[in-house]
């Protein structure tokens, strides 16, 4: 077996979370070629691949499903979710929660994604000719009202709250976990604790928690409402079920003994996360660059005629948004919203001439991968037409946005749904201008990859 290619400038990876972004992107293109690398923190080894087939054998099968160590940061705020669960816990949750996303319930969400849509835009109309503004805070606050609205059947209104303290929490303990993930002094539960920044902490999950508690109850009374007017409830109107499909489909389990009040909130909380801010992210990336290229803003207003501002929003006329799709992967492939995913070793296994031992703490660099120059010709340059025929020689591992194997995300229709919506709506409205440059977005990593200095654009009435 190869010599393990071995990185040892620790203390840039420990910085601050664009220096760990950028130090990670400059230590993937130099170890290019082998595809893999290793570096150590406190005593632990851990193992970043990048290269689409050494991608494939860590999570295209069902052997190595448990996250690696990592995400157990997360556990004091989502549980033993379906984000951070293993084994027959994540095989039981899975399957309960795939039904949530079928053809036909995400159909029935498009109007909710709409309206929230006009929403936003009705809230940015206020911003033309007022010059540059940063409009990813509008765009958080949208996502946040579709999830609500959507899968947990309750709008919190985030739109009508110019900074929602639950977005404000959501921010700053992504912040939190990421720094106790990278300071190993930090990982003891009792130290952490003990520090300012655990009882921080504290106060933020104290919030969280109770918010997703609210949303919960809220909806369950309209459930237990329904169950008393009809034995019957899958055919109920007033509960909205296929409207309303996740926070009801758990609410049915619970119901029924099958999972308890903890695994339901756990679940509710994952989703309230991942469900806004992962999306969030992806359109503000993808606004900077309808902004930044004229020439492709003026091609995705053309095509966005194809449905008028008041026509009703249909998957069909959706599917025609061919350009948009282009540009949304492309957006995706340079800024995935989640450029890490880890993994653990569930047995000894070889990754290309490389040995991994059981046990390892494993992560697929999923920002590196979409800039392979052997995959992607120029890979730095925003390029949307790289997506307009389907290129067969592609390895299916070469792009994974939403990550892949059987751990792939459940709730990427969705998103794709949702981000094509919101966009389509904006670029028909506004025309977009910035002087933003690509540097001072300054990438940074906080759970999600989101631009630290905000998209700045400017708008005017098209």
């Amino acid at each position: 077996m190869k010599s393990w290619p071995i990185i040892g400038d620790i203390p840039k990876l420990l910085g601050n979370n664009r220096d760990f972004y950028n130090s990670m992107a400059k230590y993937t293109t130099e170890y290019r070629e082998p595809g893999i690398l290793c570096f150590w923190l406190g005593i632990q080894p851990i193992v970043v691949v990048f290269k689409d087939e050494y991608v494939q054998e860590v999570i295209g099968n069902t052997k190595h499903i448990e996250k690696n160590m990592f995400y157990k940061f997360l556990y004091p705020w989502l549980g033993n979710g379906l984000l951070t669960s293993g084994g027959s816990k994540w095989f039981k949750s899975r399957k309960m929660l795939t039904p949530s996303f079928h053809y036909n319930i995400l159909n029935s969400f498009l109007i909710v994604m709409q309206n929230q849509s006009n929403i936003l835009c009705n809230k940015l109309d206020e911003m033309v000719g007022k010059g540059e503004f940063n409009i990813r805070p509008y765009i958080t606050n949208s996502t946040l009202d579709i999830i609500t609205e959507t899968a947990m059947g309750q709008c919190v209104n985030a739109q009508d709250d110019q900074n929602p303290e639950y977005i404000q929490s959501v921010n700053r303990i992504s912040d939190i976990i990421i720094y106790q993930s990278k300071s190993p002094w930090l990982w003891p539960a009792f130290l952490f604790n003990l520090h300012p920044l655990g009882r921080e902490a504290a106060k933020c999950l104290k919030y969280l928690h109770s918010f997703t508690d609210k949303v919960i109850e809220e909806r369950k009374t309209l459930y237990l409402e329904s169950l008393q007017k009809n034995s019957d409830n899958k055919d109920d109107e007033t509960l909205g079920k296929k409207k309303m499909a996740f926070l009801d489909t758990l609410l049915d389990k619970l119901h029924e003994g099958e999972i308890d009040k903890k695994d339901l909130r756990e679940e509710v909380d994952t989703f309230m996360f991942e469900g806004h801010d992962t999306t969030a992210a992806g359109i503000n990336w993808t606004l900077y660059f309808i902004a930044a290229y004229p020439d492709v803003q003026k091609k995705l207003q053309k095509e966005s005629m194809i449905y008028g501002e008041s026509e009703e929003v249909t998957l069909s006329n959706l599917k025609k948004l061919t350009y948009l799709d282009c540009v949304i992967k492309e957006v995706q492939r340079l800024y995935p919203s989640v450029p890490l995913i880890g993994r653990l070793a569930a047995e000894d296994f070889k990754i290309g001439p490389y040995g991994i031992k059981k046990g390892s703490h494993v992560f697929v660099g999923i920002g590196p991968l979409h800039r392979d120059p052997n995959v992607y010709p120029d890979p730095s340059t925003f390029d949307p037409d790289r997506f307009l025929s389907e290129d067969n020689d592609r390895h299916p591992y070469a792009f994974i946005p939403f990550s892949a194997g059987p751990r792939n995300c459940i709730g990427q229709k969705f998103a794709m749904l949702e981000e094509k919506i919101v966009l389509s709506r904006i670029i028909q409205k506004f025309n977009l201008e910035t002087t933003q440059t690509l540097e001072e977005l300054e990438p940074t990593f906080d759970l999600v990859l989101k631009p630290f200095a905000g998209v700045r654009v400017k708008l005017s009435h098209r």
